[in-house]
């Protein structure tokens, strides 16, 4: 079934209140995702065989991903709808990594290419796709605390409450969880995802890798 894009109806979500409640600048149009897709796809063809991989996983899935283009806006992914979730990304995301943090040897920040953003968020897709139950349970409980989490999360950055803090304010707010959403389950699932994912795509395309989750900046 692949990726479809959506400005919002196909997933219930009217597009102005979408555009709020992620915080975005702008929801856009339908064919602005797809071109952005064939961007990452040719880019994942030059570049890595794992990005490759997990496109091809979600192309393979026999439901819709379904994904939100935006200008500004959270990037992430969230189960709901199910059974392929959504993908929120904003194509204009700016983002630098900082390398070393797992091995104690902290250097600066360095610019990281912004489709590996997207991809990171397909990884979450393949997640859901291997194993949804990962996505429903949690000490905090079932699918909608997901969601709760990531509005909060997303009116936080809309308001500028998180992407705009200073690196060691940011280090402090990650701290409980490790994560954005503050999920505690959200730990397991964005390790494997940047050890299974992100940093085999880092590698085979000569990209900066973040060690911790929250060596990163989005802007």
């Amino acid at each position: 079934m692949t990726f479809k894009f959506t400005q919002g109806p196909e997933i219930g979500k009217a597009t102005n209140i979408l555009k709020g409640m992620m915080g975005a600048k702008e929801i856009l149009d339908t064919k602005v995702g797809q071109d952005y897709l064939e961007k990452v796809r040719l880019w994942a063809l030059q570049k890595s065989a794992t990005a490759q991989r997990i496109l091809k996983t979600i192309d393979r899935f026999p439901h819709p991903v379904y994904v939100v283009a935006m200008k500004g806006g959270f990037t992430c992914f969230d189960n709901e709808p199910g059974p392929g979730g959504v993908i929120y990304m904003d194509v204009d995301i700016d983002v630098s990594v900082r390398p070393g943090g797992a091995r104690g040897i902290y250097g600066e920040f360095q610019k990281q290419h912004p489709y590996i953003s997207f991809l990171h968020e397909c990884g979450h897709a393949v997640q859901n796709i291997e194993t949804p139950l990962q996505f429903d349970n949690s000490t905090k409980g079932p699918r909608f605390a997901l969601t709760s989490d990531i509005m909060d999360a997303a009116r936080k950055y809309g308001e500028r409450n998180f992407g705009s803090r200073p690196y060691s304010e940011r280090r402090g707010w990650f701290a409980p969880n490790g994560s954005v959403t503050g999920q505690p389950w959200s730990v397991r699932l964005e390790y494997d995802n940047i050890y299974r994912h992100e940093r085999p795509i880092c590698l085979e395309a000569g990209e900066p890798i973040r060690d911790h989750y929250c060596d990163i900046r989005q802007g």
